[in-house]
């Protein structure tokens, strides 16, 4: 009796260590966005091509990989974020002002900002980590507004928008400036109406184009 007592006693005190000492992997906060349904919708997206002949564009949509900020700080080492597809365990944690490196198991760096109050962001260099959430074919309809945030003649970011009609917006899609930094850097916004097709594309300025 005495010996089944102290065994029982044993596993008491392992349990607890076992279980704090459980590997944490922390995960992106999910989005919003329903990628079977864009209705009513704006998104993140790149445009990878146009098809002249059925006057459409295929969309990757894309989110950037936001984090619980409290997750993020009670990190430790030996724990794990998923990022980019897969879990990345955590080597070391340094901790600045306003970001946290993260270091890998291959001992690459991992930055993120830390000046939000409740979500931390994956910094990829000057901008988010984006993950591609779907890939879609849509129409580009004649009522399309396309406003440009970029002049076509010097790359330069424009203070207000220059507003193009669908017609001028399949031209720049068609490369005809070749000039023209394009719509695959991460750059693009664009509003599906409720019938999920899409009226407004916008395209700013990145200090990367």
């Amino acid at each position: 009796m005495k010996k089944l007592l102290s065994m029982i006693l044993c596993l008491c005190l392992l349990i607890p260590a076992m279980v704090s000492a459980e590997r944490k992997v922390v995960t992106a906060l999910a989005t919003k966005i329903n990628p079977d349904d864009l209705s009513s919708t704006l998104v993140d997206a790149r445009i990878k091509s146009f098809n002249k002949e059925d006057n459409t564009m295929t969309l990757e949509i894309i989110i950037p990989e936001f984090y619980d900020a409290e997750e993020i700080r009670s990190l430790q080492i030996g724990d794990a974020i998923y990022t980019q597809g897969h879990e990345v365990t955590v080597n070391a944690i340094n901790k600045y002002d306003c970001f946290i490196t993260i270091v890998q198991d291959d001992d690459e760096v991992i930055t993120i900002a830390t000046d939000g109050e409740t979500v931390y962001p994956i910094q990829d260099g000057d901008d988010f980590s984006w993950i591609t959430l779907t890939t879609v074919t849509v129409p580009v309809p004649p009522h399309l507004i396309f406003l440009d945030g970029i002049d076509p003649a010097t790359g330069e970011d424009l203070p207000l928008p220059t507003v193009h009609s669908a017609e001028e917006f399949i031209a720049i899609l068609e490369g005809k400036n070749k000039s023209d930094p394009g719509f695959n850097l991460n750059n693009v916004e664009i509003v599906f109406d409720s019938d999920a097709q899409p009226v407004i594309v916008r395209r700013h300025y990145v200090v990367w184009q």
